[in-house]
């Protein structure tokens, strides 16, 4: 009987640490963290599927993660947000950016989207100074346009020019894609 109660008491304390574990990571992110109220509602594609979520202070750092196979990296220079605020590197659902472009776009395939989030306390913030996102992988080609949801739709902002590799720069809150122009 000994033995019974020491095991559910030891199971009992495995449950309270590993959900302690759960809490402590979700609240890394700042506690309670979702990037749906910086984001500008009606975005096609969402771009609130949190990739990787970090509370920056002053001193500022990188930001790094995997997004549909691709390497999304953003740095912030130290000063360029005040401390406590979140940045986000968002994923978006793909078949809805698609379905969003507009005008001549719409012939255009959608290779990869994401969204960078900067917010503290469910307001969307901006840096001091533009801050680079740079995508990196193999289904970058060189041509590829660069598009920034601004003002209800799509706009080109620029074109793949390496093979691999885009650098854009932002201050705040930016959903951007990769669109593939039909031949």
């Amino acid at each position: 009987m000994r033995s019974a109660v020491c095991k559910a008491f030891a199971a009992s304390l495995m449950a309270t640490a590993t959900l302690t574990g759960i809490a402590a990571a979700a609240g890394a992110a700042g506690g309670g963290y979702g990037p749906s109220a910086a984001v500008p509602g009606g975005v096609p594609g969402g771009f609130t599927s949190v990739a990787v979520a970090r509370t920056f202070t002053p001193r500022g750092g990188v930001l790094r993660a995997k997004v549909d196979g691709l390497t999304v990296m953003t740095k912030v220079a130290s000063g360029d947000l005040s401390g406590g605020t979140q940045v986000a590197i968002t994923r978006a659902n793909v078949h809805s950016v698609q379905k969003g472009l507009t005008g001549p776009l719409r012939r255009d395939h959608v290779v990869f989207a994401a969204g960078l989030v900067l917010d503290s306390k469910g307001r969307a913030r901006s840096a001091r100074h533009p801050m680079a996102i740079t995508v990196t992988g193999a289904s970058l080609h060189v041509g590829d346009e660069i598009v920034v949801y601004r003002a209800g739709h799509f706009v080109v902002v620029g074109r793949v020019t390496v093979k691999g590799r885009f650098t854009i720069k932002t201050r705040g809150v930016t959903e951007f894609a990769v669109v593939a122009p039909k031949a």
